[in-house]
């Protein structure tokens, strides 16, 4: 059966490449497209060679899975997901190439000529024959209202289904889904060396993974604090406090962002009269942990910050880590909180969905490599304004690039399963976004739902263009449970979500605040969950903002 399944799906694959060369042939010999038609070409040029590279990745044989194809090692259940996703993207690319067909063919048909001594043909009058001929106005105004707009859509559709190809199998492999005795950490390392998982970047992902799924750091072999030295000296003492989560700090003409994380000296055992001597190995070791997937090289779709280092500040009972700040941008970050209570910020419909798009998708990238923020919340996510034009100098909130967030907010992020429970904390400004089974002392472990949740808090201020702190009633829902809060954050967004964003934006976040996704018997590693989420609000706020 699995050999079966194997042989349609090349079929399949080989399909999709032979239309994506014709797609691409056609558009060069038909120029009648607004956009550029070497851009479009080249597009569907891009998208045949990743299908090409997907293809080698999962039927080239290779030793780490016993001399037969990836493919053959997918649950049966997978590899008929993956056939149906290349299936709806030869459809789509099918659709298209039948109507550039038809345009191709009118074009080269020499066109029929018309006398008007002529007698009507059989009985059709002259206009019958206008109709006939292949360069006749009816034709070609047929082709420029409606087949060429048709055309260009569904090869931006198939763009994007491509793309949620690409994504659903990349989802695919690195989660458990070998049907036989491979083993995983093999099976990443694989990823992370294959030509063709190189080339898709499905390398990148992988190492996140080993990272994630690999011991703790050594304490002694794995130290990633910054040593003593004058570039700690220069970090240390230039640092210009922000709040006391964060500050700016600078070393050699180059700015940094710092994050700080409370160190209870109290709390630790090595402290003498109250005075802490040094970190404690298992909290070094977490530092180090932190900080070795923070620093691994990322897709620009995590909005992570690359991470120097960390730091331990005694007299200021802190852990600094180090970023970095993206260039052209000013070191001052603004975060989403400050945005949503300053009334200068105003940002367009379609910057708000660039902002719950981006966010929506670390999120899922974050799933994908089974590591968990935990820390979610407005506070925590910061933009970096452009610097200032000196010509025509404009106002910081307007040089704010809302399509670009930062995710920072570190402290309790951790790899999927790494803590247990956690410790008691009660805080408004915390609890509202999270979920109530994790408010108080938590009793359940954390997983994706609860970073899905507090999503949907931050989806929720961004629709309605207001900070948690100023929407009726939530002190009061609080102090009363947890699950009163819960409820009132979607009678919110049920009420006054709807007609400022639409009626698609209030279903996403409702979804996420609910949990309501409708996924039963999921996989350990929530691969359903993943699967729905991306499609249910990445992939429909991709779309929306793509509609505007």
């Amino acid at each position: 059966m699995a050999m079966e399944i194997a042989s349609l799906t090349i079929a399949v694959f080989d399909q999709l490449l032979r239309l994506g060369e014709k797609t691409a042939k056609l558009v060069s010999d038909i120029r009648a497209f607004d956009e550029d038609v070497g851009s479009l070409k080249l597009r569907i040029q891009d998208e045949n060679n990743r299908t090409k590279q997907l293809k080698a990745l999962l039927f080239e044989h290779s030793p780490t899975y016993g001399d037969v194809s990836l493919f053959e090692h997918l649950n049966e259940d997978v590899q008929d997901q993956i056939q149906i996703l290349l299936l709806q993207a030869v459809a789509k690319l099918q659709e298209a190439l039948d109507l550039l067909h038809r345009r191709h063919i009118i074009e080269d048909e020499k066109p029929c000529t018309l006398s008007p001594s002529s007698p009507p043909n059989n009985g059709l009058s002259i206009f019958a024959n206008l109709r006939l001929s292949t360069r006749s106005p009816i034709r070609l105004l047929r082709w420029s209202l409606r087949d060429k707009a048709r055309t260009q859509t569904l090869l931006t559709e198939f763009t994007e289904l491509n793309g949620r190809v690409h994504e659903n199998i990349k989802l695919f492999l690195l989660s458990s889904n070998l049907a036989r005795n491979i083993n995983q950490q093999l099976h990443l390392q694989h990823l992370q060396t294959d030509p063709a998982s190189v080339n898709l970047g499905f390398n990148v992902d992988a190492a996140l993974r080993i990272l994630a799924n690999g011991p703790p750091c050594h304490a002694a072999t794995d130290d990633l604090e910054i040593e003593d030295g004058y570039r700690i000296d220069s970090l240390t003492t230039n640092i210009v406090t922000l709040n006391e989560r964060f500050g700016v700090t600078s070393f050699h003409d180059r700015s940094y962002i710092t994050e700080f994380r409370r160190y209870d000296p109290g709390h630790d055992p090595t402290c003498v009269n109250g005075k802490e001597q040094a970190i404690d190995p298992r909290t070094k070791s977490l530092l180090n942990g932190l900080t070795r997937l923070l620093r691994q090289p990322k897709e620009q779709v995590f909005l992570i910050r690359g991470c120097e280092g960390w730091r331990y500040l005694p007299d200021r009972e802190r852990v600094m880590f180090v970023f970095d700040i993206p260039q052209g941008c000013e070191s001052t970050p603004i975060s989403l909180l400050d945005l949503l209570r300053n009334p200068k910020a105003k940002p367009s419909l379609n910057e708000k969905l660039q902002m719950a798009f981006g966010l929506a998708r670390c999120i899922s990238q974050l799933q994908m490599v089974r590591w968990v923020h935990e820390s979610f919340r407005s506070e925590n996510i910061l933009f970096f304004p452009q610097r200032p034009d000196p010509v025509e100098p404009i106002e910081r909130e307007e040089r704010v690039n809302y399509s670009e967030p930062w995710v920072f907010g570190f402290e309790f992020s951790r790899p999927e399963g790494f803590f247990s429970h956690g410790l008691t904390d009660v805080c408004l400004e915390r609890d509202v976004y999270r979920h109530p089974d994790r408010q108080g002392r938590p009793n359940v472990l954390f997983s994706k739902v609860h970073d899905i949740y507090a999503l949907g808090v931050v989806l929720l201020e961004i629709g309605l263009w207001e900070p948690w702190d100023k929407l009726q009633k939530v002190e009061n829902a609080w102090r009363k449970d947890a699950w009163s809060l819960q409820a009132l954050l979607v009678q919110h967004a049920q009420r006054f979500l709807g007609r400022r964003m639409g009626e698609k934006y209030k279903s996403i976040v409702v979804k996420c605040l609910s949990g309501h996704f409708a996924v039963v018997d999921d996989t350990r590693e929530d691969l359903k969950l993943q699967q729905t989420f991306r499609a249910e609000v990445v992939d429909v706020l991709e779309r929306a903002m793509g509609s505007i």
